[in-house]
């Protein structure tokens, strides 16, 4: 079946981040009077890690909706999860609060998730030849203003995000509600990530096809993977558009 609908992950598929995440944990918990400058990046990578682990079993043992965490509130007792890994235990709710919020202005600062140089300039290609656009992405803040910032939100047809558990990648539910917003059979669909686990899995479930990306994975350049389209630069997919060219109507 042709293609007729390019759907993108975000995140180092579309988007980049400017800064790394462990200096933004230092400076967060930094406004808040904590000092993590001590703190080596695996140690506060590995703290994240255990946090996300406590997020997965809050969510399947509350049956969160969908967007569960667009609220900063509901991550202080994860914050909480993590100081405590840092040898910061006991904190209270509202010093855990503050230093969320801190954290939370930072990834959403408008220098902080920028487009990478081919995603806008892909996306209009893509638009111009007749296929429909769609975001899935594993996010829990709402996307939206990014992709106003960055123009994306001008080009795509339809946009779902999610990072909760059961909804979020490698679950293919996501994919399967844009297609539908589309009008596209799965089996008409390319899903474009960076992922192996999480993009190349959500794909496959849904019945789409995979494509990956590694100009931000180089461990991926050169990768090979039965029935899955691996690409270095995004420009690539213009070529496959071009022989699989479809109209929009």
């Amino acid at each position: 079946m042709r293609i007729k609908a390019f759907i993108f992950d975000l995140h180092n598929t579309l988007t980049h981040w400017t800064r790394r995440l462990p200096d933004i944990i230092r400076r967060a918990a930094m406004s808040c009077g904590i000092d993590l400058s001590d703190r080596e990046d695996s140690e506060l990578m590995h703290a994240v890690a255990v946090g996300d682990r406590w997020v997965a079993e809050f969510q399947e043992a509350n049956d969160v909706d969908i967007h569960w965490g667009n609220d900063p509130d509901d991550w202080t007792e994860c914050m909480g999860v993590v100081m405590t890994e840092l040898g910061h235990p006991d904190l209270d709710r509202e010093l855990l609060r503050r230093i969320q919020r801190a954290f939370r202005a930072e990834i959403t600062a408008p220098d902080y998730e920028v487009a990478c140089d081919d995603a806008l300039p892909v996306l209009r290609g893509l638009r111009d030849m007749g296929f429909y656009l769609a975001i899935c992405t594993r996010r829990t803040i709402d996307p939206t203003p990014l992709l106003q910032r960055t123009g994306i939100g001008d080009v795509v047809d339809t946009v779902y995000w999610t990072n909760v558990v059961g909804y979020a990648k490698p679950s293919p539910y996501t994919l399967i509600l844009a297609a539908a917003d589309l009008g596209c059979n799965p089996m008409a669909c390319a899903y474009v990530g960076n992922n192996i686990e999480a993009d190349v899995g959500a794909a496959r479930r849904a019945g789409m096809q995979p494509v990956l990306t590694t100009w931000a994975e180089p461990d991926l350049r050169g990768v090979e993977i039965e029935g899955v389209t691996v690409i270095d630069r995004l420009t690539e997919l213009l070529d496959i558009a071009a022989s699989q060219r479809a109209d929009r109507g």
